[in-house]
């Protein structure tokens, strides 16, 4: 009976130990004022009549949200393409950044509040969801994150 109790009290020091670090990279995420992401692999849809097939790619960009403010649901976001203000949601499952495109295609990136083991970057995920005269062209892709000071 002593063994297990012990074992039950380390396992709550433990996971103690688990959820403060998970409330500090939580906090480090949405304190971040300017964040620097990398984007490689991915998968883009594409309809051919009534059929899908979603093909593998990659899509090396990176991009920098700089200038956020959760509180204000505000930031920038520089590209290869310029630079433009972009809306940003907090929550507990991280910061998304929502961009409309000057053709007016919406893109969600969303930073999640758990570090890429062995680093200081979180994880990280863009939805690209355009309509091009050919059609609609969705596409996610998956990287990280890290803070930028």
């Amino acid at each position: 009976m002593k063994s297990i109790i012990t074992i039950l009290l380390f396992g709550l020091v433990l996971g103690v130990g688990a959820a403060a670090a998970q409330v500090d990279t939580f906090r480090t995420l949405v304190s971040a004022k300017s964040l620097k992401c990398q984007f490689g692999p991915g998968s883009v849809g594409k309809w051919a009549g009534s059929k899908l097939a979603v093909q593998q790619e990659r899509f090396d960009v990176a991009l920098h949200f700089d200038s956020i403010d959760a509180k204000s649901g505000k930031a920038r976001m520089i590209g290869n393409e310029g630079a433009t203000d972009v809306t940003v949601l907090a929550s507990p499952s991280g910061i998304t950044f929502v961009e409309q495109t000057g053709s007016g295609n919406i893109v969600f990136t969303t930073v999640f509040p758990a570090m890429v083991p062995g680093t200081d970057e979180f994880y990280a995920v863009m939805s690209r969801h355009m309509t091009l005269p050919s059609g609609p062209l969705p596409s996610q892709y998956h990287g990280k994150c890290g803070v930028w000071q």
